[in-house]
């Protein structure tokens, strides 16, 4: 079961608990287990589709040259059948320009610059040396250099600010033992539903053991799905709010399509590449990682995170760090988790 037993702000770049006074709200919600998980959905899903989809076969002769003739001849004849059966309609719209008497030859972006340097940063950060490794650092400087000027195909940028007026809510979640539990959190919700002491912060997806690092989740749902509870478990649920503008990078933008493609415009072709790379990478990041394997499957994207936040970018004429990383739930499909760093990750009473 849940119960929500207080709220907290973001102030002055820190986490802040709201006002709760002693009429606050409490709602349980009961944690039944659904034997049919979306992995078994999926899987059946993808199964069917290996199915139903068949090779298909085009005569041909088993003649030497003859038969390369013959193959040649029914691939000649299939060419424009398939083609127009694969290959979808330019996109009418503005300022997109087609030649009807001309053919054109669409052009494979799948971030393989990107994805090479992603690798070879692993593989130096993973097995060769982990810290004041220069290579790691030029590695992603090349991967995230102009990251902020990112925009998906509706042009909602992958970089933003969160300001109060946007009353984004985050929310906390946190499995106690017993009744009792609930009346300690109530009395001491910022200590004991914030980021733990520095003796007491373990490893994250986020963050290195020891470094402070606010996780939450856009939906109530996905913060208890994180906690993955047991069933009947007890759950403490906790909502925080922004109170002073925060700088976010938001990687579930990169779920979508990347801006449309200007052939014309600097460095096009690298922007193009860069959202490829980034919708695989986002993914990685998300994924479940097996209890035991966190203390070096959560090192890259620890690296990648501590990088980011501490490295400014050139953002509408000035120079911004980001403050927090957005991204996927690897336990709620849909879901959106925020990781809030550094000072801005302190959890203060309002005054």
């Amino acid at each position: 079961m849940v119960r929500q037993v207080s709220g907290g702000r973001i102030v002055d770049g820190r986490i802040r608990l709201q006002r709760g006074g002693s009429g606050q709200a409490e709602r349980r919600i009961f944690v039944r287990h659904n034997p049919e998980t979306r992995y078994g959905r999926k899987h059946r899903v993808l199964h069917r589709g290996h199915i139903a989809q068949r090779p298909k076969v085009l005569p041909h002769s088993s003649k030497g040259t003859a038969g390369l003739s013959l193959l040649s001849r029914d691939l000649q004849r299939e060419l424009p059948r398939l083609t127009r059966q694969r290959e979808p309609p330019p996109r009418r719209h503005a300022g997109a320009f087609f030649a009807e008497d001309q053919t054109y030859v669409p052009i494979r972006l799948d971030g393989w610059r990107h994805g090479a340097l992603w690798r070879r940063f692993r593989e130096a950060i993973l097995h060769r040396q982990r810290f004041f490794n220069d290579n790691a650092k030029e590695f992603l400087a090349e991967i995230f250099n102009g990251i902020q000027n990112q925009s998906d195909i509706d042009n909602k940028p992958a970089f933003y600010r969160l300001a109060p007026a946007d009353d984004t809510t985050f929310y906390r979640a946190r499995v106690v033992p017993n009744e009792d539990a609930f009346r300690e959190i109530a009395k001491d919700t910022a200590g004991l539903m914030g980021p733990p002491p520095p003796s007491l912060r373990k490893a994250g997806r986020m963050n290195a053991a020891g470094i402070a690092v606010f996780y939450g989740a856009t939906e109530k749902d996905t913060a208890v799905a994180e906690m993955r509870p047991a069933v009947d478990s007890l759950i403490s649920l906790a909502a925080f709010r922004v109170h002073r503008p925060i700088n976010v990078l938001d990687l579930t933008r990169f779920t979508r399509a990347g801006k449309q493609l200007d052939i014309f415009a600097k460095n096009q072709m690298v922007r193009a590449t860069q959202w490829a790379f980034m919708q695989s990478f986002a993914s990685e990041i998300s994924q479940p990682i097996l209890p035991g394997d966190e203390h070096l499957e959560y090192v890259p994207a620890q690296v990648v995170a501590e990088y980011l936040t501490s490295t400014s970018v050139r953002w509408r004429g000035n120079d911004v760090t980001p403050d927090a990383i957005i991204f996927r739930s690897a336990q709620r499909e849909g879901g959106k988790n925020i990781a809030v760093m550094g000072d801005a990750a302190l959890i203060h009473h309002p005054t």
